[in-house]
């Protein structure tokens, strides 16, 4: 095996770090948001699905972003916006549509399991979409 073939590079650590306070941060206020949806009822309840599913998705595309920025890159990328856009999109409405399962499904491992499908699913076609976003000069 050829080991020239592999690229390598080291990502910018402060770009890491804030990739982690990112990921810190949007996972301990969609918890609490998820406390807070249990605690409360009628449209409070879906205001809170929805900011706790807009938090976690945000987080997770920004987590993602700032990833991506860290990595230098051999050539000059850009990233192009409808393709970023529909990448944050997807990832907050995954993380809704889960926070949704797991609050009004009857079956609550049910729930769970398919909440996380749908958040996984969704981060994991965000991925790919916000890859598919960056594009050389």
């Amino acid at each position: 095996m050829d080991l020239g073939q592999f690229i390598h590079s080291e990502h910018q650590l402060i770009f890491i770090i804030i990739s982690f306070l990112i990921a810190y941060t949007a996972s301990i206020t969609s918890i609490d948001s998820a406390k807070q949806i249990h605690l409360s009822n009628g449209l409070i309840k879906h205001a809170w699905i929805l900011t706790g599913g807009a938090v976690l998705g945000i987080g997770i595309w920004s987590m993602h972003f700032v990833s991506m920025l860290s990595y230098p890159f051999s050539e000059q990328a850009y990233f192009d916006k409808a393709m970023s856009a529909y990448s944050v999109i997807i990832a907050v409405l995954s993380c809704v549509i889960g926070f949704y399962s797991i609050t009004f499904m009857k079956h609550k491992l049910l729930a769970l399991f398919l909440g996380g499908i749908t958040i996984g699913t969704g981060t994991f076609g965000m991925h790919y979409i916000g890859m598919s976003a960056m594009k050389s000069v």
